[in-house]
């Protein structure tokens, strides 16, 4: 239950194990994020595109002690990224439309499948991302669960590479997602020393 972002209990149904009941420590901290520092730029994020942490399992049962390996280790693995996910592993606030309406603030993490099409690769790396930052950081994505202890989720390698970390273990960076709405007007041209800056609606 501890490679999500969000988790339920320790069970022998799937379902129970998987639920969007009990916040992980991430998600707590960017909930805190958002509130002390996005709250005043509420009216430009869009509620109806969500975070996907695609929980759908290749091998294993997903639940108790089982080791099991999610959906995501392969398409990284294999370097065929997919942007398809479940509704009840698309997360969105009460507000949206869509997806499993679970979150109290609408912020989350890159999913290691969206990191891919936008550049990392999972053999070599790639230092001319947008999402190269020198740090490692977190993504939304499981990979396995290796027994107590062990459960593991994908990382951004401050290489500029993927790896795979213990849940527990290291502490890697963490990079918050927002989503902004499509009628939203920037300045800026998107380069770092002239970034994209929200100036109306």
């Amino acid at each position: 239950m501890y490679v999500g972002y969000m988790y339920g209990s320790d069970s022998i149904d799937y379902d129970i194990t998987h639920d969007n009941i009990n916040n992980s420590r991430i998600k707590t901290k960017l909930d805190t994020w958002y509130s002390n520092n996005l709250t005043s730029f509420a009216n430009y994020i869009d509620v109806n595109t969500g975070f996907c942490e695609d929980r759908r399992i290749i091998s294993g049962s997903g639940v108790g002690q089982d080791e099991t390996t999610y959906k995501s280790a392969i398409r990284i693995n294999n370097n065929t990224p997919s942007l398809d996910c479940e509704n009840k592993d698309v997360y969105t606030t009460h507000e949206s439309i869509i997806g499993n309406k679970a979150l109290t603030q609408p912020i989350g993490l890159i999913s290691a499948d969206e990191a891919m099409l936008a550049g990392i690769p999972w053999s070599g790396v790639n230092t001319n991302t947008y999402l190269y930052t020198n740090i490692t950081y977190w993504t939304m994505s499981p990979y396995r669960f290796d027994g107590p202890g062990y459960a593991i989720v994908f990382v951004v390698n401050g290489s500029g590479t993927f790896s795979n970390v213990v849940v527990t273990g290291a502490s890697p960076g963490i990079r918050s997602v927002i989503n902004i709405r499509s009628d939203t007007v920037l300045s800026g041209s998107g380069t770092s020393t002239d970034p994209f800056k929200v100036v109306g609606a």
